[in-house]
C-alpha cells in the first residue's frame, strides 16, 4: 500500500531544525539548514525543491536505496535521533526494537538552497521511496530576521511486519510465565546457606523457531552465633548449568555483567532486571564486598556467581548473591537446570574452616 504524508509547513530560521512525524507510520523527517546560509540573500517568496528517490539524480549526494544499504551496515549512525524516534513512537503506543529502525541521511552536493541535509528515522514496516523537501524564503516581518518556510513530504509503502514490534510486558502481552522454583539449604556448625532457583518461559511471543527461558538464582549466607568467637564467611558461590538432555541454543542476556565486582554494602538491593521482546524478568540482592560473575560462552545457561573477600577479614552476619539470565531453546522442548552451591566459614583464631557443597539438593556438613 502506497501512502503520501505531507509532514507540515512551518517557518524556521535558516539554521533551525524542522522536525515532523507522520504518526500513522512513525516517520521522523528532520530538514537541517546550512550553518553558513544567509536567507536574507534570497528574494522573499523564492522557492526551491529537491527530490530524493531510489535512483541517483543530479544535485543529490546519495539515493534513498544507497542510504538503506548504509543503514544496514552502520548501526551507530543517527543514534540520538533513533532514540528520540523510539520515545516518540512509544508515546503513541508503538513499541519498536531498536534494530528495526533505520536512520537515513540525505545530502545535497550543491549550494543551490539553504537546505543542505535531510535526516530521517524510519521503522522497517515502512519503505521510503521518495522524499521531497521544499523551502521558501520569507521576508522580514516587524523587524524580525528573515526566515525560511520548510515543507517535507514522504512517499513510501507500508509493509507491516509484526515481528518488528515489541509489545509491553503485562497481562495480555509477552511475559515470562513461571515454570517452577525451589530451594536448597547447606548447614554447618558455623552457619548456613539458603540457595534458591526459579525458571520461567516466555509466552505470547511469535517466534516460530525458538522458545525463550529465564532463570534466576539467589543465595543468602548467614553466620551462626556460637559459644566463643564466631566464624566469619570465607567464601560462597552458586552455579547453574543445563542438563545434557535439555541443551539451550544461544544466550540472549544476563546480569550481573561478567567479571569482577565490588559491592557498596548499602541497604539498597542491586536489581538484576532483564527484558527481551517486551517480556521482563528479574531478581535482586544486597551486593557487598568482592564477587565475580562468569558464563560459559559455548554453553548457554551455564552461569556462576562467586563471592570471596580475599585476604581481608572474613565478615560475620549475612551476605547475598544472585544472577539472572535469558537464553533460547529449540521450540517445543523443556528445560532443566543443574544447580550447584558451596559455602565456607572460617575461624580466624583456630584457622578452622567449615565448608559444604551440593548439587540439586540440600546438605548437612
Amino acid at each position: 500500500m502506497k501512502e503520501v504524508f505531507n509532514l507540515g509547513v512551518r517557518p524556521f530560521a535558516a539554521t533551525a531544525v524542522a522536525m515532523a512525524m507522520a504518526a500513522a507510520v512513525g516517520v521522523i523527517v528532520v530538514p537541517i539548514g546550512g550553518a553558513s546560509a544567509d536567507p536574507g540573500g534570497e528574494s522573499a517568496g523564492e522557492r526551491s525543491t529537491v527530490t530524493y528517490t531510489s535512483q541517483p539524480s543530479d544535485g543529490v549526494d546519495h539515493s534513498i536505496a544507497t542510504e538503506y544499504q548504509i543503514a544496514e551496515t552502520d548501526r551507530t549512525r543517527g543514534a540520538a535521533l533513533r532514540q528520540e524516534f523510539l520515545a516518540e513512537a512509544a508515546s503513541d503506543g508503538l513499541y519498536y526494537d531498536a534494530g528495526y529502525v533505520d536512520y537515513l541521511k540525505l545530502d545535497r552536493d550543491d549550494d543551490a538552497t539553504t537546505l543542505d541535509t535531510v535526516e530521517m528515522v524510519v521503522p522497517r514496516d515502512y519503505r521510503v521511496e521518495e522524499v521531497q523537501v521544499s523551502e521558501e524564503h520569507q521576508g522580514s516581518v516587524d523587524g524580525e530576521a528573515p526566515g525560511v518556510l520548510l515543507e517535507a513530504s514522504v512517499t513510501g509503502t507500508i509493509t507491516f511486519d509484526d515481528s518488528s514490534v515489541i509489545v509491553p510486558d503485562g497481562p495480555g502481552f509477552n511475559s515470562f510465565t513461571p515454570q517452577g522454583s525451589g530451594q536448597y539449604i547447606l548447614r554447618t556448625a558455623a552457619g548456613e546457606m539458603l540457595a534458591t532457583w526459579s525458571k520461567s518461559k516466555m509466552t505470547g511471543e511469535k517466534d516460530r523457531k525458538y522458545d525463550y527461558w529465564s532463570y534466576q538464582r539467589k543465595a543468602r549466607v548467614t553466620t551462626k552465633n556460637i559459644t566463643g568467637p564466631d566464624y566469619g564467611i570465607k567464601y560462597f558461590g552458586i552455579k547453574s548449568f543445563p542438563s545434557t538432555s535439555t541443551p539451550l541454543h544461544h544466550w540472549v542476556d544476563w546480569s550481573p555483567a561478567t567479571g569482577n565486582h565490588k559491592g557498596d554494602c548499602n541497604s539498597t538491593p542491586l536489581s538484576l532486571s532483564l527484558s527481551y521482546l517486551g517480556a521482563s524478568s528479574g531478581v535482586s540482592f544486597l551486593d557487598c564486598d568482592r564477587y565475580s560473575v562468569a558464563i560459559a560462552n559455548s554453553s548457554p545457561g551455564d552461569m556462576s556467581f562467586n563471592w570471596d573477600p580475599g585476604l581481608v577479614g572474613k565478615p560475620k552476619g549475612t551476605r547475598e548473591g544472585a544472577f539472572n539470565w535469558i537464553a533460547a531453546r529449540a521450540q517445543g522442548g523443556k528445560f532443566t537446570a543443574n544447580d550447584f552451591q558451596k559455602v565456607a566459614f572460617y575461624h580466624g583464631f583456630t584457622e578452622d574452616t567449615k565448608d559444604c557443597a551440593s548439587t540439586n539438593q540440600s546438605a548437612n556438613c
